[in-house]
């Protein structure tokens, strides 16, 4: 084989390969800048089970387990991803401010909100949602369920 036999074949590898390289990396890129997709699934209530009897003003901490589901671009749960209220009555809880711990795809977290059951008798309901940093609300709505005597 000749000299230039040689050499043309390592400047044909080395093209080919720095093409295949260049490829590689750009898929990379297109991939890390394509958004993830949030999700989260209802997995039980912690404590506090629905309909639980409650005195007027009663303070209480309410828990609920919950997933972050595998699937394809799933997000990881952590910074700026927060709880916040979404409907009925909220409880007396910090609306907006209990943040959510870093959660792989896959992996469960207890949430866990302070609150005080309403003061008028009755059955009550206070509706929440998990929310991304840009205000996305996303995944499975939980609630308290309480009844006050």
């Amino acid at each position: 084989m000749s000299i230039r036999a040689i050499w043309l074949s390592t400047f044909m590898v080395t093209v080919v390969g720095l093409v295949l390289l260049g490829g590689v990396i750009q898929d990379s890129r297109h991939r890390q800048a394509t958004p993830c997709i949030p999700n989260s699934r209802f997995v039980y209530d912690a404590n506090v089970p629905d309909g639980t009897v409650m005195a007027p003003g009663e303070k209480f901490e309410k828990q609920w387990k919950l997933e972050n589901p595998v699937g394809d671009n799933r997000c990881v749960w952590g910074d700026g991803y927060n709880v916040v209220w979404s409907k009925d009555e909220n409880f007396a809880a910090p609306a907006g401010s209990i943040l959510i711990p870093r959660t792989e795809p896959g992996k469960s977290v207890v949430i866990k909100i302070p609150m005080t059951a309403p003061s008028t008798p009755g059955g009550h309901k206070s509706g929440w949602i998990l929310r991304t940093p840009d205000g996305v609300k996303f995944g499975d709505p939980f609630w308290a369920i309480v009844t006050v005597k």
